[in-house]
C-alpha cells in the first residue's frame, strides 16, 4: 500500500510533532479517510522527506509525530538487507527472513501476528523452559541500549507478549537477539 504523502511549510525535524496546515488536513480526514495512527510522508520542500505517524485527527486539523528521514531509512534497510544475506550465506538458510519498516512501538506490538510473542526482560521469572513450544511462529521484542521503558514493557504485554528472562545478566541489544534465538533453537529445535 502506497503511503500519502503531503507537504509543509513547517520545519521537520525527527521526534517533533506538527500540526499539519487545513489544506492537507482536510485531504487526509475527508478524502483518504486516514485515522490517528496511520503512516504518512512529510516533505517541506528542502529536498528531504520524513516519515510520520498521525497522532490527532480531528475536525480542527491533524498531528503528526515526525520520524526518521526517508533517505536514511532506505541506506539502513539497504544495509539491514545486506547483513541478512550474508548470515543466510554463511548459514546455509536458504529462506530470507523478512525486515520490516521501521514502525513506532505502539504500532508494532497492535500489528505483531506471531503465535508467541516474547518479551525479554531480565526482571522477569519466566525461563524459556517454562513457556509452552509454539506451532509456527515467534516475535522477539528486545529493547534498546538502557532498556524500554515502562510504559513500553507494560504495553507490550496488553498486546499479548510475555516476559522471558534468559538469566541475570543484562546484555548488549546487538548480542540479545543472537542468545534468544540460540536459546530457542537449543530448547525447541528449528521448528
Amino acid at each position: 500500500m502506497r503511503i500519502p504523502r503531503f507537504y509543509t511549510t513547517q520545519a521537520l525535524a525527527i521526534d517533533t510533532h506538527i500540526t499539519l496546515e487545513q489544506e492537507p488536513s482536510h485531504h487526509l480526514r475527508h478524502v483518504l479517510r486516514l485515522r490517528t495512527g496511520d503512516d504518512v510522508i512529510l516533505f517541506a520542500g528542502d529536498g528531504n522527506e520524513y516519515t510520520a505517524t498521525l497522532t490527532q485527527v480531528a475536525k480542527h486539523g491533524a498531528e503528526a509525530r515526525i520520524g526518521e528521514p526517508l533517505k536514511k531509512r532506505a541506506n539502513r534497510m539497504d544495509h539491514w538487507h545486506k547483513i541478512v544475506i550474508n548470515a543466510c550465506e554463511q548459514s546455509g538458510r536458504c529462506r530470507l527472513p523478512l525486515i520490516n519498516n521501521p514502525m513506532a512501538i505502539d504500532r508494532a506490538l497492535k500489528e505483531q501476528k506471531s503465535e508467541l510473542a516474547l518479551l525479554l526482560d531480565h526482571r522477569n521469572a519466566q525461563t524459556l523452559a517454562q513457556i509452552k513450544q509454539p506451532r509456527s511462529s515467534v516475535s522477539i521484542l528486545i529493547g534498546p541500549e538502557g532498556g524500554l521503558s515502562q510504559e513500553e514493557r507494560d504495553l507490550a504485554i496488553q498486546n499479548g507478549f510475555q516476559g522471558l528472562r534468559l538469566g541475570p545478566r543484562i546484555m548488549r541489544t546487538e548480542t540479545a537477539p543472537l542468545a534468544t534465538i540460540a536459546a530457542i533453537q537449543t530448547i525447541w529445535g528449528d521448528f
